[in-house]
């Protein structure tokens, strides 16, 4: 049968769009820093990292204690052995990973049980209770032939009781059918069958004592049964016995063979590198008195001070050429503004002197333009009433005596 597929609009897709603009993560370092670690599953085999430590919890300064402390047992002289020891501290944050881990386990095992047990307790008591059977299936089968749950058990024990008490009261004239019928149904036991056809009896013809006896004993016997019932249903599921709780300490799924295989690959390695941490340091020590060794240790000792010394004077030869460059620089630039200067100081009489000579060619017209005080100020301009021919002719005249 082919799956059907809703169409999407154009419309549904604008809207997709503009959610998905919505949905950015998160936009703080903070909030980032926390969604990097959601694909961590156990964090078992994490890189000792600051961040990645904060995240799951585990104080640094554990772990330089554990360094420190391994420091001080072995007192590695050798850079190898000094690896080593990291190593193995290392290996003993994992191995106190692992211990976590476990207790964790147990914890979580523990909290289960709780949870279930009280899950349980309010399930059968409110959603499963005995007013929850259909009745139909109460009348033909009856309670007792129905799936075991507290209401159950209390309507039970509560019916028993009525009928004991109507027993002892010998008040054998009330019709108990009902009660049975909600007891047995239309399928009643061996003892529900001989309670049935004693009080069906007894309706119409009283008992003799021993009949009497007998039924009351009957019921007694149905109600100690279903009482004793009711307790095993209650210690098995419901009740948190000492013995369930000390169940969650063993290992068995499959989450703890992990944790225990690791921890003991984990042992088998600090095994290994203790081992061979104590077989260099007695190597080493084996060297250290050998003579000849010591020479080659003296040598390579000397060769590496000398190669030492070879960087350092390198290291010197570079920094002096680079100052040396340095100065060259700035003598250089010193040059060109200096140059710069000379050369905006050359420039300014210059340009003093064409504005000097400028200023006295256009100030020439205008001193000879000038009006004396004898003149007639009222026709400044004696060729205004010439005609314009004249004027030109006579402008033409007056320029060689401009120049």
């Amino acid at each position: 049968m082919p799956v059907k597929t809703r169409e999407v609009t154009p419309r549904m897709a604008e809207a997709n769009r503009q959610n998905a603009q919505k949905s950015t993560g998160p936009r703080t370092p903070e909030g980032k820093q926390r969604v990097a670690y959601n694909a961590l599953q156990h964090g078992l085999y994490g890189k000792p990292c600051l961040q990645f430590m904060l995240a799951t919890g585990e104080d640094p300064k554990e772990l330089q204690q554990i360094l420190t402390g391994l420091t001080e047992s072995f007192h590695p002289f050798t850079p190898a052995q000094h690896m080593l020891v990291e190593d193995l501290a290392m290996l003993r944050w994992e191995k106190r990973r692992n211990q976590r881990a476990q207790a964790a386990a147990f914890s979580f095992e523990l909290e289960q049980l709780d949870i279930s047990s009280e899950e349980l307790r309010k399930q059968r008591d409110r959603e499963e209770s005995g007013l929850s059977f259909d009745r139909a299936a109460v009348e033909e089968k009856g309670l007792i032939n129905m799936p075991d749950c507290p209401g159950k058990f209390r309507q039970i024990r509560d019916a028993l009781k009525l009928l004991l008490e109507q027993v002892n009261h010998k008040e054998f004239e009330v019709d108990a059918s009902n009660t049975l019928l909600l007891l047995y149904g239309n399928q009643p036991s061996l003892r529900g069958n001989f309670l049935c056809n004693c009080f069906g009896r007894f309706l119409t013809q009283q008992p003799d004592e021993v009949q009497h006896e007998q039924l009351r004993i009957a019921v007694i016997d149905e109600l100690i049964e279903w009482t004793q019932k009711y307790q095993t249903f209650m210690r098995r599921y419901i009740e948190v016995t000492p013995a369930r709780r000390d169940l969650c300490f063993a290992p068995t799924e499959a989450k703890w063979r992990l944790i225990l295989r690791q921890e003991a690959g984990i042992d088998r390695q600090i095994e290994r590198k203790t081992r061979l941490l104590w077989e260099m340091q007695e190597v080493d020590g084996k060297r250290r008195r050998d003579e000849r060794w010591q020479e080659m240790v003296q040598q390579e000792a000397e060769a590496a001070e000398a190669r030492e010394a070879e960087a350092r004077a390198q290291e010197a030869e570079r920094a002096r050429l680079m100052e040396e460059l340095a100065e060259r620089m700035a003598e250089r630039l010193r040059n060109i503004q200096e140059q710069s200067r000379q050369a905006a100081e050359t420039k300014e009489p210059a340009s003093e002197e064409q504005g000097s000579g400028a200023r006295e060619t256009v100030g020439a017209p205008l001193a000879g333009a000038r009006l004396r005080p004898d003149e007639n100020t009222s026709n400044p301009v004696p060729e205004a009433d010439q005609p314009a021919g004249e004027q030109r002719s006579g402008v033409g005249d007056r320029g060689p005596n401009r120049r």
